[in-house]
C-alpha cells in the first residue's frame, strides 16, 4: 500500500517489482534468492533514499515501506516451517470480512451483547474448525 501503484523514483519501481516477488515464496530456495535481491536492492539505494526530501508525502511513504520491510523481514517466513500458518493474509481478511457482515445484521445490541456476539461468533468460528 504505500509503495504506491506507480512510484516516482527507480528505486521504488525496483522495490515494487521485488515485492510482487513476495507470494511467490514457496521453500528455502525462494526465500534466500529474495533476501539476497533484497539485500542488494537495499544496498543500491540506501544512501540515495536518505537524501529524498521529506516533504514529498511518496518518499514519506517508500522509507516507510522500507523500514515495515525491514522489522518483518525475521518473521516474514514462518509460514516455510508451519504448513498450519498462511502465507498470505487472505483468510484472515476473510474471516474479518465475514465477522463485520454478521455484525452489522445485529446493530442494535447494548456493548455488552456486542462483546457477548463476538466472544459467540469467535468460539463457534474456532469450533467448527
Amino acid at each position: 500500500m504505500w509503495i504506491r501503484t506507480y512510484p516516482k523514483t527507480k528505486a521504488g519501481k525496483e522495490l515494487r517489482v521485488l515485492l510482487k516477488m513476495l507470494t511467490s515464496i514457496k521453500n528455502n530456495i525462494d526465500k534466500q534468492a529474495f533476501l539476497a535481491i533484497y539485500a542488494r536492492w537495499f544496498n543500491k539505494y540506501s544512501q540515495f533514499i536518505k537524501t529524498l526530501p521529506k516533504t514529498s508525502i511518496a518518499n514519506t511513504d517508500l522509507k516507510r515501506t522500507i523500514s515495515l520491510i525491514n522489522n518483518a523481514l525475521p518473521n516474514m517466513f514462518h509460514y516455510l516451517k508451519d504448513q498450519n500458518i498462511a502465507p498470505t493474509t487472505n483468510l484472515l481478511e476473510n474471516l474479518y470480512s465475514q465477522l463485520k457482515h454478521q455484525y452489522r445484521n445485529h446493530r442494535g445490541l447494548t456493548e455488552k451483547h456486542k462483546i457477548s456476539y463476538l466472544k459467540w461468533y469467535c468460539y463457534l468460528k474456532n469450533r467448527l474448525k
